[in-house]
């Protein structure tokens, strides 16, 4: 991860789908030599890879529950905590994929999660929700097409929500896209490689216009081209 709001070349690490440290590295060199410069031992763990770092804060899912985090990373203490009383979360020993998922694009910070919808037929849908980044407050919430197990990845630019159609098959494709903007669901059929044929983690850096993704123990970089 990088600092989505910063002006530096940190990168961040968190190691597996549980755990409680939050590594710092000065720069991709020092990433990639495993010389990491700082370490941040979380008061809570996380659990699932749809952590961000926004703006100095770490923003991430607490393990075993429907509570998300806002880590002050320069006075190392939790700065803000919501819980979030609709999710629907499988028991953590069930769990396939991430299920709570935070993102970052030109507008903000979002998150991403399975929910009972009370306004319909009381299905599960997935939720999409735009945060205030300092008391984690929801500004505005989307009803999306998506539907939990029948997806691999998310990701989120300029305020469309992408999903691939697997994390798992060599030559996958983005299926679905919700437009904020304009509340509307489209297919875009847009290619998408998982090289190493597991993707576990993809987020998109709208400081550098690029996906990170980390794809069977490889850290993946892939450029993001505008059409327009």
């Amino acid at each position: 991860m990088k600092d989505a709001h910063g002006h530096g070349k940190v990168i961040y690490l968190t190691n597996g789908h549980y755990g409680s440290t939050l590594l710092e590295f000065r720069d991709m060199d020092t990433f990639k030599l495993g010389q990491a410069s700082n370490t941040y031992k979380l008061p809570y763990s996380f659990t699932g890879t749809g952590h961000v770092v926004f703006n100095g804060a770490f923003y991430y899912n607490r393990a075993f529950s429907g509570d998300v985090i806002r880590y002050d990373l320069r006075h190392r203490y939790v700065s803000a905590w919501t819980t979030l009383h609709d999710a629907l979360l499988e028991e953590q020993v069930h769990r396939t994929q991430t299920e709570v998922e935070f993102a970052v694009d030109e507008s903000g910070l979002w998150l991403l999660y399975p929910a009972l919808d009370t306004e319909g037929f009381h299905q599960e849908v997935i939720l999409l929700v735009h945060l205030h980044p300092r008391d984690l407050h929801m500004v505005r919430t989307f009803r999306t097409g998506l539907r939990r197990g029948r997806y691999g990845n998310t990701f989120l630019v300029c305020g469309v929500l992408y999903a691939v159609d697997s994390m798992e098959r060599r030559y996958a494709n983005v299926t679905y896209a919700f437009d904020t903007h304009t509340l509307t669901h489209t297919v875009p059929s847009l290619a998408f490689t998982n090289t190493h044929t597991h993707t576990s983690q993809l987020s998109y850096c709208p400081l550098e216009k690029k996906l990170y993704a980390w794809d069977n123990g490889h850290q993946m970089i892939y450029d993001v081209i505008f059409a327009y």
